[in-house]
């Protein structure tokens, strides 16, 4: 698979996410070229994306706004940068500030990531584990993550979710999420108390090995300017950079 459609795929995994997500959540809409999620009571996957080809002008970000006169600080918009022009200016121009900035990245499932592992490493089948994942996940990220949508979603036949533990306390999630012969990495997080000891490369190794024995052909994220170094390590490459933008408020 070329670089280019790697992206592609990427990003198609990620937003195929928040729309499965949305549906359980009874709000993902589809608009002309764009689409989003308003979940009441959380803050994932609340997002506004434009479809991965459309090359969006000013225009589009002031027709969203028009569409959406209750559009509020909580809904991010994100902007990928495949395109040769860059966007960002269109956003700080028209009332939004980028709020954080991820590094898409993608790695060749090639081999096996077996590794011995201190941590417990669930996949959740209850509503009990997810309403854990909810809150160790929300704890890990800082931003609120409403259980029902874990729980009627952890059965979806393309999505895994898992629970980390370590020494008995919940440590850290993950989310593993196939589609095609792509595995979306997502939601890879450490509770506060139990970083620096490892566990999200453990879930890691855990979730690729997971991914390769699925025979997925390619595995891809979205990570932090902090993570990234873990996901380098690992063997993942950048493909894009991803600008995250929301309302001034």
């Amino acid at each position: 698979m070329n670089e280019h459609l790697l992206t592609l795929k990427n990003i198609e995994n990620l937003t195929s996410l928040w729309q499965v997500v949305g549906r359980a959540g009874g709000s993902f809409t589809r608009k002309t070229n764009y689409s989003f999620n308003n979940i009441k009571n959380s803050d994932w996957p609340n997002r506004i994306w434009f479809d991965i080809t459309y090359d969006f002008e000013v225009n589009d970000i002031l027709r969203i706004r028009s569409e959406m006169p209750d559009l509020s600080g909580s809904l991010i918009i994100p902007s990928w940068e495949i395109f040769d022009q860059e966007k960002r200016v269109l956003f700080t121009n028209n009332g939004f500030q980028e709020v954080f900035e991820q590094w898409g990245m993608g790695l060749h499932l090639n081999r096996n990531f077996e590794g011995s592992s201190s941590a417990d490493i669930k996949t959740v089948s209850t509503n009990l584990e997810a309403r854990i994942f909810a809150e160790a996940a929300s704890l890990s990220f800082g931003y609120h993550i409403n259980p029902e949508l874990i729980e009627r979603t952890f059965g979806h036949e393309n999505i895994e979710f898992y629970v980390a533990e370590s020494a008995g306390k919940v440590a850290g999630t993950g989310i593993l999420f196939c589609s095609g012969n792509i595995a979306g990495i997502h939601a890879v997080g450490v509770v506060p108390a139990m970083r620096r000891k490892g566990i999200a490369k453990k879930l890691m190794l855990h979730i690729l090995e997971n991914a390769y024995t699925k025979n997925m052909a390619y595995a891809t994220l979205q990570a932090s300017e902090m993570a990234r170094p873990m996901y380098l390590d690992l063997g993942f490459k950048d493909q894009f950079r991803m600008h995250n933008f929301a309302l001034q408020q």
